[in-house]
């Protein structure tokens, strides 16, 4: 029950607060109108001052601490208010939509709600300007749009399956207009091919639209529970820096993501930074120095060997031991010729064989 009763000039002031508000908002959305009207007191230093000289304590208080029930109790019983058109969302969006004929949902393919409410707001004014062509046109936009999406991705992890490799270059060839639209449905398929078990081989070669530093980091990250064990980045206008390489290879160290062989554009100076790395080895390096100080590929397919000879053969960093030979024979087709002599499918053969006869 309410405590106290607004006196006529408390009425009259709150009462201005409110026709500003419905003057922004112009519509019956009673959770903007109370955020604005809370805000347009409590947010203005010196609207506070004003208020502070004509409302009470109690009412003050009433406004800081429950401001949105305040409110709602003076916005129902405000006709203006009422009067407002409804906001274009859940069962009204969905009324509005079915009345103009609108497309909102293609089998799985949905239209999203701000496209639907901007064509619900353009509907009146091209119907006056007798363009009735037009109404509904970027509800099939998203939907071809999203449609041409999910079966790129649908391609993509169809072929991995049958294959062994996730072809990402095919993300190119059909939204090479739009940079954003090419990652996202890169790192969509690169996440939907990462869940399967039978796809050992990624193969982004030239999409330097994945080699921004952030972009690489989610592409890595979703590598960690996958079998992919070879990655071919191919030509990547050198795009990739110290940053990239230093993270690359602390992840194959500690055996976080599956990779043990790869491919990447390279020359004197790049090399000079994959040595620093421990991505390769020197070039003139002896067997014995490189047994003082491997590079990451070394170390971790010695810690490989450990866990399986030891019976721990369910860690994701071990696919390249449980793969086929033709997982062996798509890596080499798609050019993951780096690591190629250490890893390949008779290395894998004799280190199974060899585990088998302890």
């Amino acid at each position: 029950m309410r405590t106290f009763r607004l006196n006529f000039l408390e009425r009259e002031f709150l009462r201005t607060i409110i026709n500003e508000t419905l003057n922004v908002v112009q519509m019956q959305d009673r959770k903007k109108c109370c955020e604005y009207a809370r805000c347009a007191i409590v947010g203005d230093k010196h609207m506070l001052v004003r208020a502070a000289a004509v409302l009470r304590p109690v009412v003050l208080a009433k406004i800081h601490t429950a401001g949105h029930i305040f409110f709602k109790r003076l916005l129902d019983r405000n006709e203006t208010y009422l009067c407002l058109p409804k906001p274009l969302r859940g069962k009204e969006l969905d009324v509005a939509a079915s009345n103009l004929g609108l497309v909102t949902r293609v089998k799985t393919v949905r239209v999203d709600v701000g496209t639907l409410v901007d064509e619900c707001k353009l509907a009146q004014g091209r119907r006056q300007m007798n363009m009735q062509d037009d109404i509904g046109r970027d509800c099939q936009r998203v939907v071809v749009y999203k449609s041409k999406r999910k079966e790129c991705i649908k391609r993509i992890v169809t072929i991995a399956q049958i294959t062994g490799v996730a072809n990402v270059t095919l993300v190119w060839r059909e939204f090479s207009r739009c940079r954003m639209t090419m990652i996202g449905v890169a790192l969509e398929a690169i996440a939907a091919v990462c869940k399967l078990k039978n796809v050992y081989v990624l193969d982004v070669h030239e999409q330097t639209y994945l080699f921004a530093f952030p972009i690489f980091q989610k592409m890595l990250e979703l590598l960690t529970h996958s079998c992919i064990f070879a990655i071919n980045m191919g030509e990547d206008d050198f795009i990739l820096t110290s940053e990239h390489f230093e993270m690359l290879a602390a992840k194959i160290e500690d055996g976080s993501i599956p990779l043990r062989r790869w491919f990447v554009e390279s020359n004197a100076q790049r090399r000079r930074l994959l040595v620093k790395y421990k991505l390769v080895s020197k070039q003139r390096s002896t067997k014995a120095s490189r047994a003082t100080n491997p590079n990451v590929w070394t170390i971790a397919r010695k810690r490989d060997k450990e866990l399986w000879n030891q019976g721990e053969r369910d860690h994701a960093r071990l696919s390249w031991l449980h793969a086929p030979q033709a997982a062996y024979v798509s890596a080499s087709t798609f050019k993951t010729d780096m690591q190629n002599s250490t890893c390949n499918w008779s290395t894998a053969k004799a280190l199974r064989e060899e585990a088998a006869k302890l």
